[in-house]
């Protein structure tokens, strides 16, 4: 308590900083946060929202900043002196040359003894001196050392040399920390014949993608136009889902099923909704009442993979992800969502396996191809992942799902 403490947030984006400066986070925010540091350090601001304590918030000031463009350390800026600078996946965003300069200001602005932390992955082919890495069972931090570090390579041989056991580095459950989990896809799938029941009702499946709302663990979009007698408002849930207006998507969601109780795509986006606000089981049960209407499509059951994960049943997950891959083989997600499992139980020949494959299906992808749910392109996931794997430039052994794409 008797710490002179000061945080800074920077960010490039002028709405981002707002957002950031009103210091509200949806349930979801707070899946893998123990319960006892949300009471202590939050209040519930609404039903489905909580807002960080004001003595936190008067410890923060929030500026713009640019890392290419911009000078630090800067005493002007405030940006100097650092005890820790966090600054996870947002190098994913840049190319290796940009990444380098931003890193030596990092090294410049952080005090002796101090400590970075980027996302996993995110400063592999990075000169890292003056930098010491700490190994952590799921993590890595780079501690500001006075001299030079010695080479990794090099104190790993010494600690052979020493009969030390060497720590393993374990990379996160999600391929990319934080990560907001929606679906993607290499081409769309042909269009299933619509099931007699539930007439007027939209019961085709929907297309992957769509844009991505904070927090979401999963989206469902259709980007086809129904030609029935009533069309959902789909829009207007989605748009509900996107500003963390749970409560309202599922009441807006509820009334359409209680014309359409088939809905296919409003069955999706009220799981959708009630995974995000931490109702996991009746998010559950919409995931299932979708998977009756259509029983081969894949997506539903991606959803149940994250619900099961979100509730720490690792194995429910893995099964829901191979049915996933079942039904859906070139379901990219599904590949890291796996890899990410069996890294976190340290099975580091399973976990590359599923990544490698991911990676074979990347290559297939035009670079520029937008992919969900990681708001990125292939080109930019598929350098990520194989920094991961550090496979770029070794042949792969990709895992071939034992299922046949039935759409």
């Amino acid at each position: 308590e008797a710490w002179d403490i000061s945080i800074i947030g920077t960010d490039i984006n002028e709405e981002s900083l707002q957002k950031a400066e009103r210091g509200i986070y949806t349930q979801w925010s707070f899946r893998m946060v123990d319960k006892k540091i949300q009471r202590k350090y939050f209040n519930r601001h609404h039903k489905d929202e909580w807002e960080i304590d004001g003595r936190i918030k008067k410890m923060v000031k929030f500026r713009h900043s640019n890392l290419i463009e911009d000078d630090f350390p800067s005493q002007h800026s405030g940006i100097c002196n650092m005890d820790i600078i966090l600054c996870r996946n947002v190098f994913i965003y840049f190319k290796s040359e940009a990444v380098s300069p931003i890193l030596n200001k990092f090294i410049k602005t952080l005090n002796n003894g101090g400590y970075l932390i980027t996302g996993h992955g995110e400063l592999f082919g990075q000169s890292l001196v003056n930098l010491s890495q700490i190994m952590f069972p799921e993590a890595v931090i780079y501690k500001k050392v006075a001299g030079p570090v010695k080479p990794v390579t090099e104190i790993k041989k010494e600690r052979k040399n020493e009969k030390t056991k060497e720590t393993k580095f374990i990379q996160p459950v999600s391929p990319i920390p934080g990560l907001n989990t929606k679906e993607f896809i290499s081409k769309a799938p042909s269009p299933l014949p619509s099931p007699s029941r539930g007439e007027g009702c939209n019961t085709t499946p929907p297309l992957r993608g769509g844009d991505e709302g904070e927090g979401d663990v999963y989206g469902f979009t259709n980007d086809r136009i129904s030609k029935s007698k009533i069309q959902p408002p789909k829009k207007q849930i989605e748009g509900l889902i996107e500003t963390g207006r749970y409560s309202e998507a599922v009441e807006k969601a509820e009334k359409v099923l209680n014309v359409c109780s088939e809905d296919y795509d409003t069955h999706c986006l009220k799981a959708q909704a009630y995974a995000n606000s931490g109702d996991y089981k009746k998010a559950e049960q919409s995931c299932r009442k979708a998977i009756h209407i259509h029983p081969t499509i894949a997506d539903p059951y991606f959803l149940l993979a994250q619900i099961a994960e979100a509730g720490g049943n690792d194995e429910e997950a893995k099964d829901f992800l191979k049915n996933t891959l079942y039904l859906d083989p070139t379901f990219i997600a599904a590949y890291l969502e796996l890899g990410g499992l069996y890294e976190k139980e340290n099975d580091l020949t399973r976990a590359n396996k599923w990544r490698n494959t991911a990676i074979e299906l990347l290559r297939s992808l035009p670079s520029q191809e937008p992919v969900k749910p990681y708001n990125m392109t292939a080109g930019e996931l598929l350098k990520y992942v194989e920094n991961l794997t550090g496979s770029k430039n070794e042949d792969l052994q990709p895992v071939v799902s034992g299922g046949k794409n039935r759409r």
